[in-house]
């Protein structure tokens, strides 16, 4: 069976979210128009270091509830763990392709998720919740990767003959649905108007992050769900070898360089 995410190993190495996420944050950040009383949903909330360092600042102190939704059990921990001793924060155990609570169509001032939607399959699903999730006028800020070095590594691992029999297919679980898209900010916004968006902005943000080190790529990378319970110990070690070795030939590993673009991100805003 595959893994889940490794939480102790995520919360260590996940350098690489606040990198994107804070910078996009202070940059888009006047999209959101926050009202009294919000009430606002994190979808993917994982363990909720992001949500609690970087999203809940920027709260207005007079909001009436916080719920962090994420589709692992182990991760809610984590993120109830963070959270503990704050109020009106709430955890649920949610998949946004599933299922909406009637108490939350048209309940929340603010959906956020960072890193979660390039995930999901069903994209389309996935953003139709998100609008019955809003309430009228409310707005949902969105961080979804089209591709990076650091997956586009997972992928050329997995498809060297000795690792792929282990996952035939990556996209079973390393989804990226935009990764071949040509034009995905075309994808993503008449998608939206679809729905029934409004004001709807996709940005692009191509990405310079690189590992600073050998450890914090195996760290991060270790952390994703992989095949590695279904290896040896031996065709463990090898596996984060030649990890490494493709890490370096994609130059995902070393100083930070604005002029090298390792991926590229859209960031996505829309209002009901």
């Amino acid at each position: 069976m595959l893994g889940e995410f490794d939480c102790e190993l995520y919360n260590k190495y996940n350098r690489m979210v606040y990198y994107h996420v804070e910078p996009y944050l202070l940059k888009y950040g006047s999209l959101l128009k926050w009202k009294p009383k919000e009430t606002i949903v994190d979808v993917g909330c994982g363990t909720g270091s992001t949500t609690y360092d970087l999203i809940y600042p920027l709260i207005p102190r007079d909001y009436s509830q916080l719920i962090c939704t994420d589709a692992s059990e182990k991760m809610l921990y984590e993120a109830k763990k963070k959270f503990a001793g704050v109020p009106k924060v709430t955890f649920e155990l949610f998949d946004i392709t599933g299922r909406l609570k009637n108490s939350w169509i048209g309940a929340f001032d603010h959906v956020f998720s960072s890193f979660c939607l390039m995930w999901i399959a069903d994209q389309e699903k996935a953003f139709s919740n998100i609008y019955q999730m809003l309430s009228p006028g409310g707005g949902c800020f969105l961080i979804i990767t089209k591709m990076h070095a650091f997956k586009s590594t997972m992928y050329e691992l997995l498809e060297k003959p000795k690792w792929k029999k282990f996952l035939p297919n990556p996209d079973d679980i390393y989804v990226m649905p935009y990764k071949n898209d040509p034009n995905p900010t075309e994808t993503i916004l008449q998608m939206m108007k679809k729905i029934g968006f409004v004001n709807v902005q996709v940005n692009v943000e191509e990405s310079d992050f690189k590992f600073e080190s050998e450890e914090e790529f195996l760290g991060l990378f270790r952390s994703f769900p992989n095949p590695m319970d279904l290896m040896t110990e031996e065709e463990q070690q090898d596996y984060l070898d030649d990890a490494v070795e493709i890490a370096y030939a994609n130059n995902l590993i070393g100083e930070a360089n604005e002029d090298d673009v390792t991926g590229t991100i859209l960031v996505v805003y829309g209002e009901k």
